[in-house]
C-alpha cells in the first residue's frame, strides 16, 4: 500500500507540474486577448479539480493503510489489538489475533493464530483460542490445546501433550477434546475424546474410566516375531481348538476306571493312544479281594471269563502277586506261563470292541497312532503335517488340513473348513469352501476366494482377483491390482468407510470434511478474485468517465471503488487531439490483501 500511494502521488505530482505550466500559459493568453471575466479562470478551476482528486486519493490510502501490519522485531511477530496479522519478514514468524505471539529464539517459521495463541519454537504452529505450541516442529490446534514436546501434535479442545516436572516428551500425538499424553512419554498416541496415553510407544483409545472398542482390525500375522494385532476371530479360533483338545484329554482320563466292570463297547472318548504300548498300564484298577484260585484261563485266554467277581480257590503258581487295593495295574501279572503266544496289545490299543476275555488275541496291533472321538473323526500326523477329517490332505512341513475334504498344499499352509483349499507356502484358507490359490494368499469366510499373489479376501463370498488386492466384507470383489474393495459395483453393493482420519500425505485417503474444506477454499478464492475484478472495473469506469467529462484538451481523473470487500484505485488521463478526436488511458490497482493486482485500459472517441 505504501509503494502504491507513493507511485500514484509521484505520478500526480509530475502531471500537476506540467498542467500548471499549461494552465499558466492559457491564463496569460486569455488575459491579453479577452480582458477580464467574472467566471473563474482556468487555473483556479484546474486547482480545484486537483484538490478534489488529492482528497479522494488520500481517503483511499487511509482506508486501506489500516488493513495490514508488519512487525519486525528480531524474530518475533505479535498480533495487534485491532485483530490484524503481524509478520516478522526476516524470520517468517506470523501471529494473527489479539494477544497472539509467534517467536523462536534465533529460529524461524512459527505461526500463531487465535486469541492469546503462542507458538514459541522453530517450526511450531498454534491455532485456536489460548493454544500453545512450545516444542520444535510441534502443532497445537484447538482452544486451550498444548503441544509441548518435539514434533508433538495436539488436536482438539484441551488436547495436550504435557511436560511436567521438567520431563519433556516428544513425537507424541493427542487427537480429540481433552485427550492427553503423560509427561516423559515418547512416540505415543491418544486417540479420541478424553483418551490418555500414560507411557512411551503407546496407542490409547480411552482411559481407565472410559474405554472403546477397536473395530475393523485385519487379522494379524501369528508367529514368533510378529508385532501385529490379532482380532476376535483369530482369538476365537484358538480358544475353540484348545477347548476341543482339552475335552478330548479329559474324556480319555475319566471313562476307564476299572476292569472289574466288563467293557463291552468303545465309548469314543479315547483321543490318543501311543504307538507300541506293550503293557496295560491302567487296565486293572481295583482288586478288592485277593483271588484264591489259579486263573490259568486268564493267562491262556482259552475260555470265556464273564466275571472276575467269582472267587478263585486254587493258585497253580502262575500268578506271583496280587495286592489288594491297587489303583493302577503296573506289573500285577508277572508270569503268564508259556501259553501266551502273542502280546495282547489290542487291549491297550482298544482298537475293537472287546466283549469277552475268552476271545484269544493272536495279533499285535500297534499301527494306530491317533484316534479322535473314537469313531469317525480321525487325525493323522505325517512329517509334521496334520490332517483331520475324511479326505483331508496336508502336504508340506507344518501344514494343517482340518475338515472333510480340506487340502493344505505347501509348507506352513492352513486349510480349515469343509472343502477349504490353501495352495502355495504360507497361504491360509479358513471357512467352508474358502480358497487361497496364489503365492501367498489369505481367504477367510465361507466361499471366500483369493486368486492373485498377495491378495486377501475376508468375508463370506468375497473375491480378491487383483495382485496385492484386498476384498473386505461379504460379497466384496477386488479386481484391480493394489486396490482395497469394500463392495461390488456390479450388483450395487457399496459401503461407507467411517471414522477416517484426515489424510496428511499425498497418498492418504481424505475424509468428507477435508474434501468440503478444499471445495470451500476453491470457491472462496474464486469469489475473492471476482470481487477484485469487479472493484477494478468499477474504478476504471469511474475514472474514465470523470476524465471524459472535462472539456479541456488534457484532463486527469482519479476514482476509487469498493466491491465485496475489495478496494481499487484508478487514474485516467485523457487528451483531446482536436475538435473531433479524443484519446485516453487508465490504470487501476487493487489495494486489498497481500497481492496488488493491476489493470490498464485505453480508448478513443470521435465526435462531430
Amino acid at each position: 500500500m505504501y509503494y502504491l500511494c507513493k507511485l500514484v502521488l509521484n505520478f500526480l505530482s509530475e502531471k500537476i507540474t506540467a498542467a500548471s505550466k499549461i494552465a499558466s500559459g492559457i491564463g496569460k493568453k486569455q488575459s491579453a486577448t479577452r480582458g477580464s471575466s467574472n467566471r473563474p479562470n482556468d487555473r483556479t478551476f484546474f486547482s480545484q479539480a486537483i484538490h478534489k482528486l488529492l482528497i479522494t486519493l488520500a481517503v483511499a490510502c487511509v482506508i486501506n493503510w489500516s488493513g495490514a501490519a508488519w512487525a519486525v522485531s528480531g524474530g518475533t511477530g505479535t498480533g495487534a489489538t485491532n485483530g490484524v496479522c503481524a509478520q516478522d519478514i526476516n524470520y517468517y514468524n506470523v501471529a494473527c489475533g489479539d494477544g497472539s505471539t509467534a517467536s523462536a529464539a534465533g529460529g524461524a517459521g512459527s505461526t500463531a493464530s487465535g486469541y492469546d495463541s503462542t507458538a514459541s519454537a522453530d517450526g511450531s504452529t498454534a491455532s485456536g483460542y489460548d493454544s500453545a505450541a512450545s516444542g520444535a516442529g510441534s502443532t497445537a490446534s484447538g482452544a486451550y490445546s498444548t503441544a509441548s514436546g518435539t514434533y508433538d501434535v495436539a488436536l482438539g479442545t484441551y488436547a495436550s501433550t504435557s511436560v511436567r516436572s521438567g520431563i519433556p516428551g516428544g513425537n507424541n500425538t493427542a487427537l480429540g477434546a481433552n485427550s492427553g499424553i503423560n509427561a516423559g512419554a515418547n512416540n505415543s498416541v491418544a486417540l479420541g475424546q478424553g483418551s490418555l496415553a500414560t507411557g512411551s510407544n503407546e496407542v490409547s483409545v480411552g482411559s481407565s474410566s472410559q474405554t472403546r472398542t477397536i473395530t475393523n482390525v485385519t487379522a494379524g500375522a501369528i508367529n514368533s516375531t510378529s508385532t501385529d494385532a490379532v482380532n476376535g476371530s483369530q482369538l476365537n479360533a484358538t480358544n475353540t481348538q484348545q477347548t476341543k483338545d482339552v475335552n478330548n484329554i479329559a474324556a480319555n482320563t475319566a471313562n476307564i476306571s476299572s476292569l472289574g466292570t466288563q467293557q463291552t463297547t468303545n465309548e469314543g472318548n479315547i483321543s490318543t493312544i501311543q504307538k507300541g504300548q506293550t503293557a496295560d498300564q491302567t487296565s486293572i484298577t481295583n482288586q478288592g479281594k485277593q483271588q484264591a484260585k489259579d486263573v490259568n484261563n486268564i493267562a491262556a485266554n482259552t475260555a470265556n471269563i464273564s466275571s472276575l467277581g467269582t472267587q478263585q480257590t486254587a493258585d497253580k503258581g502262575n500268578i506271583s502277586t496280587i495286592q489288594k487295593g491297587q489303583t493302577a495295574d503296573q506289573t500285577s501279572i508277572t508270569n503268564q506261563g508259556n501259553q501266551q503266544t502273542k502280546d495282547v496289545n489290542n487291549i491297550a490299543a482298544n482298537t475293537a470292541n472287546i466283549s469277552s476275555l475268552g476271545t484269544q488275541q493272536t495279533t499285535n496291533t500297534v499301527t494306530i497312532q491317533a484316534i479322535v472321538n473314537g469313531k469317525a473323526g480321525i487325525c493323522t500326523v505325517t512329517n509334521g503335517a496334520l490332517q483331520c477329517g475324511t479326505g483331508a490332505k496336508a502336504v508340506g512341513n507344518n501344514a494343517l488340513a482340518q475338515g472333510n475334504g480340506a487340502s493344505a498344499n505347501g509348507n506352513n499352509t492352513i486349510a480349515e473348513g469343509n472343502g477349504a483349499t490353501a495352495d502355495y507356502a504360507g497361504s491360509v484358507a479358513i471357512g467352508n469352501g474358502a480358497k487361497a490359490l496364489a503365492d501367498p494368499t489369505t481367504a477367510v469366510g465361507s466361499n471366500a476366494v483369493a486368486n492373485a499373489n498377495n491378495s486377501v479376501a475376508i468375508g463370506a463370498n468375497s473375491t480378491a482377483n487383483g495382485v496385492n488386492s484386498v476384498a473386505l466384507g461379504q460379497g466384496s470383489v477386488a479386481n484391480r491390482a493394489n486396490s482395497v474393495s469394500v463392495g461390488n459395483t456390479s450388483n450395487g453393493l457399496t459401503r461407507q468407510i467411517t471414522n477416517v482420519a484426515p489424510g496428511t500425505m499425498p497418498n492418504d485417503a481424505v475424509n468428507l470434511s477435508q474434501l468440503q474444506g478444499a471445495i470451500n477454499n476453491t470457491l472462496g478464492q474464486a469469489e475473492n478474485y471476482s470481487m477484485k475484478v469487479g472493484s477494478i472495473d468499477a474504478s476504471l469506469a469511474e475514472a474514465a468517465a470523470q476524465a471524459a467529462a472535462n472539456p479541456k484538451s488534457n484532463s486527469i481523473a482519479g476514482a476509487t471503488a469498493e466491491y465485496g470487500g475489495q478496494t481499487s484505485i484508478a487514474v485516467s488521463y485523457q487528451h483531446r487531439i482536436n475538435s473531433n478526436w479524443t484519446g485516453g488511458v487508465s490504470i487501476a490497482i487493487n489495494v486489498s490483501g497481500g497481492n496488488a493486482d493491476t489493470a490498464a485500459a485505453a480508448g478513443f472517441s470521435y465526435g462531430w
